[in-house]
């Protein structure tokens, strides 16, 4: 199934759309973004780079695999740039094009989908020293048996079937009354993993809530 567009999968989503989670993001960031430049990974709905606006950010890049979840008003704005293309060339073509390169970038709920070692050191080499990534991801390796969650939300019925398998991918299946099962999958991976490749090029902070792990890097 082709990824959803942004106001479908805010409603496939919307258990999920934690507001508190956003801000700790956010603020390991920086609570105010005035003339920086910031690179928003797999923007996808734009949740941040709103957010990156509204603390003053000079500059927002939005990078995404698909057009259709970027919603139209970001498309035009002037403070915000869209490219859409994957990760791997995004990235490239952004570390050339940009010539002041980010002071931020940041990636909500998504590295699990691009992150290797080649996209890392394109990323990495796209920041500024002493610029700052950040991320969060789930901290918990799924179950390998599949796990069937019913639930209601905002009176509306969900079904979903979730389980890694030996290779450490992730399958996601989410059937919503009224729409479409919504597939994906992911790689998981391990805090270890995320403290080898990442330092190389940065020093890692990390911080802990609950099941999610907050991530704050910052270029050597």
């Amino acid at each position: 199934m082709k990824y959803p567009k942004y106001d479908i999968y805010e409603k496939l989503y919307a258990k999920y759309l934690d507001p508190e989670s956003l801000k700790i993001l956010m603020d390991l960031a920086g609570e105010d973004m005035t003339g920086k430049r910031v690179l928003d990974v797999c923007g996808g709905t734009s949740i941040c780079t709103e957010e990156a606006l509204r603390r003053n950010a000079q500059h927002v890049d939005l990078l995404d695999g698909e057009y259709d979840m970027v919603p139209p008003h970001f498309r035009t704005n002037s403070k915000v740039s869209v490219t859409i293309d994957n990760a791997h060339l995004g990235f490239t073509r952004l570390g050339v094009q940009v010539e002041s390169k980010f002071d931020i970038a940041v990636c909500r709920q998504a590295i699990n989908y691009w992150f290797d070692a080649r996209s890392i050191a394109y990323l990495a080499g796209a920041i500024k020293q002493g610029g700052v990534f950040v991320f969060n991801t789930f901290n918990t390796r799924p179950s390998e048996k599949p796990k069937i969650k019913q639930y209601h939300h905002k009176s509306v019925s969900f079904t979903e079937i979730s389980y890694v398998d030996p290779t450490n991918m992730v399958h996601h299946v989410q059937i919503r009354e009224g729409m479409e099962p919504h597939v994906t999958r992911f790689q998981w991976l391990s805090p270890e993993t995320f403290d080898l490749f990442l330092g190389k090029f940065f020093d890692i902070e990390k911080t802990t809530r609950n099941r999610t792990d907050y991530y704050r890097c910052v270029k050597k």
